[in-house]
């Protein structure tokens, strides 16, 4: 599903958004800033950035002021591969330290599609340890915005209103029929940068940054998707690498239906733990969206549960949206419905997925993969798994970033896990943290996506402690909420 990391910004300035990314709506949910503030003050005329803390590194960007913040674009190649050959240009946002500047974090609040621009200010307001001791730098992944922006959203959106969980062959026709032309709106839409959206790159793009900020290692933050492009970017450029937290971990190394299942199955889990007896609420309304007894879409319901899923307090919400609908007023679900896609760049986490997880490449084995989706988490397997559905359609093959995760030359890592977590379930990080030997996984007991800044005082010391002074925790160190 998307990421969604916890961060939120005060009233005057962006207000952070709990994005899905992953996906399931199967994603592991991204953390999402908006910041029209920022985006429009990133706008204003060049200029000497001040002040109050000196960079130390050489640097080649030119940065200039936007509001409380630096902002600049950086080119990179548009393919690694051919540093001379043609560019790409990415914006970049950062807030330098207030304090005893130790070096440069690098924030990734997931998707895929996750603005990180977005996220800076946000992230410096919340945190006055990283504040002081780090410039905070945030930036946006190709495709995300600026001159790589891919924009395709539409007819995905079309695709989302339709029945994501098909009765008959004329339902399942028209779910195939939208999603085979939002594959080739998106081709369309990009088709130089199409093959070069996946996390082997976004990898690439964030050493080059770190090398255009004259650099020779950087500290790392990643929420649910940043963890993927953390676990790659260590693999590939570990040795640049101060040291990394990653926070509702994904498996860089799974196939689009073993990520999925995992995820159908914990969103499923958690639907029934949190809503308690109104699971019956549930399935009484998911029976009158289908029979067009209600007035509201089944997408619109199967929505609504992964959307609360995401939040630790989402759960009362949707009982009472539930109950409301039962009664005729359907308004408070749809709400709730529409939050899951509001503020998403469902094009750029389409695409980055399609890319980097092995997939079915046809109508009938994708409607393979949604049976036995269907069959592990009978109320929202298919939902979680018709999302993707463009995967089968797609214009790039799957070019998977990593085969096995392998981080010899990566400094040990802080791994933050939520048993609540559906979104990147907590069993994935357990795995993840077993390969990576010298770091430690911290479990968080609570719901919702993702931990740190999102209500536990123990974890935040924990992540700050560790980015600070790279102290990790003990060995089986547990939070709760």
């Amino acid at each position: 599903m998307r990421s969604a990391s916890a961060l939120h910004a005060g009233a005057d300035e962006a207000q952070a958004l709990r994005r899905r990314v992953g996906g399931p709506i199967a994603r592991a949910l991204v953390v999402a800033v908006a910041t029209a503030v920022v985006a429009a003050a990133c706008g204003g005329s060049p200029g000497t950035a001040t002040g109050p803390a000196a960079v130390v590194s050489q640097s080649r960007i030119d940065w200039r002021r936007c509001g409380a913040l630096d902002c600049a674009t950086v080119p990179v190649p548009v393919d690694p591969a051919a540093p001379a050959g043609a560019t790409v240009a990415l914006a970049v946002t950062r807030h330098r330290a207030t304090g005893d500047r130790i070096g440069v974090l690098f924030v990734n609040p997931g998707g895929p599609g996750g603005s990180g621009t977005a996220v800076v200010g946000a992230l410096a307001q919340r945190s006055a340890v990283l504040r002081d001791r780090f410039d905070l730098l945030g930036w946006d992944p190709r495709g995300v915005a600026g001159p790589s922006e891919l924009v395709c959203d539409d007819p995905l959106i079309a695709l989302y209103a339709a029945d994501p969980s098909p009765d008959d062959p004329a339902e399942q026709q028209i779910l195939e029929e939208l999603a085979a032309a939002a594959a080739e709106a998106c081709a369309d839409a990009a088709p130089e940068l199409l093959g070069t959206l996946g996390t082997s790159v976004a990898a690439a793009d964030l050493d080059a940054l770190r090398a255009a900020l004259g650099e020779e290692r950087i500290s790392y933050l990643g929420f649910s998707y940043g963890t993927d492009l953390g676990l790659v970017y260590a693999a590939a450029h570990g040795e640049h690498l101060r040291g990394a937290v990653l926070d509702g971990v994904l498996d860089p190394t799974l196939s689009l239906e073993t990520w999925l299942t995992g995820q159908a199955v914990a969103t499923e889990a958690t639907l029934i733990r949190t809503l308690g007896p109104a699971i019956d609420t549930f399935d009484a309304v998911i029976a009158g969206a289908e029979s067009t007894a209600l007035a509201v879409e089944p997408a619109e319901v199967a929505r609504a549960a992964i959307a609360a899923s995401y939040d630790r307090d989402g759960a009362a919400a949707l009982r009472a949206a539930l109950e409301a609908a039962l009664d005729g007023r359907p308004e408070a679900l749809r709400g709730v419905a529409a939050s899951y896609l509001s503020g998403s760049s469902f094009d750029v986490y389409t695409a980055v997925t399609c890319i980097d997880r092995p997939h079915p490449d046809s109508a009938d084995a994708y409607r393979g993969l949604a049976s036995r989706l269907a069959a592990a988490s009978p109320r929202l397997g298919a939902v979680i798994a018709n999302e993707l559905l463009p995967c089968a359609y797609w214009a790039v093959p799957p070019k998977p970033p990593l085969a096995t995760i392998d981080q010899r030359n990566a400094p040990p890592m802080l791994i933050v896990a939520n048993t609540g977590d559906s979104a990147t379930p907590y069993d994935g990080a357990v795995v993840v943290a077993a390969r990576l030997e010298r770091s430690v996984l911290l479990t968080h007991f609570g719901e919702g996506h993702t931990s740190y800044l999102g209500g536990s005082s123990c974890v935040d010391a924990a992540v700050e402690d560790y980015l600070v002074g790279l102290t990790l925790p003990a060995p089986g160190t547990t939070c709760v909420s």
